[in-house]
């Protein structure tokens, strides 16, 4: 496997787990995957009281989109970015500091779990490839190309675990399109709009 292709291979985890779990992908290249957080994370001790199971569910998906890449890359979480690292830490941060109702290392193992059986499943594999190649091909899939090709493939999505406590917190008027404020981690600002970046 090049490098170029095993570069392609974990953004196509990282974009593929994101959509699969319903967070919004807005790009991705060779350099990384922007994505948006459907909760702003400072928000989930807002969420515990009243959706523990959801705030777990939330968390568990996020891990699980960050530890795709490597997974789907190279089969091991030895290798994961600093970027990845960095987002993975934030999520923990935020996790922690709302008391969930799971432990972080449970939670973590369980992330680490579901992301391999889902890598195991046929339409995963079939998704990586043709991510992949067209990365490899076109160096960028933008968000309107990346939604009409989750389109056009049927790559599979459910909603993401926070939506309506979200709406009862922030209301509509003050949201963006995907419903949190602007971060891209490159700039080093905060909020909710991240760019992970590749190995």
């Amino acid at each position: 496997m090049t490098r170029d292709y095993q570069r392609a291979r974990h953004e196509a985890g990282h974009c593929l787990r994101l959509h699969a779990v319903g967070w919004p992908v807005d790009t991705i290249d060779g350099a990384g995957t922007r994505f948006h957080y459907p909760v702003v994370l400072a928000d989930l001790p807002y969420y515990v009281e009243g959706h523990p199971g959801a705030v777990v569910r939330y968390c568990l998906d996020g891990l699980s989109a960050m530890f795709a890449g490597s997974l789907a890359a190279c089969g091991s979480l030895a290798e994961v970015s600093r970027a990845d690292q960095k987002i993975i830490d934030e999520l923990g941060r935020a996790y922690k500091a709302c008391r969930a109702p799971l432990n972080w290392s449970t939670l973590a193992e369980h992330a680490e779990a579901a992301t391999r059986a889902w890598l195991r499943e046929a339409p995963t594999r079939q998704a990586l490839e043709v991510v992949s190649a067209l990365l490899m091909k076109e160096g960028q899939i933008p968000g309107p190309a990346w939604r009409a090709l989750a389109q056009q493939h049927g790559f599979a999505r459910r909603c993401a675990a926070l939506p309506v406590a979200r709406r009862i917190l922030h209301g509509a008027s003050d949201l963006e399109p995907w419903g949190a404020p602007v971060l891209d981690w490159r700039l080093g600002t905060r909020g909710a709009r991240v760019m992970l970046s590749s190995m």
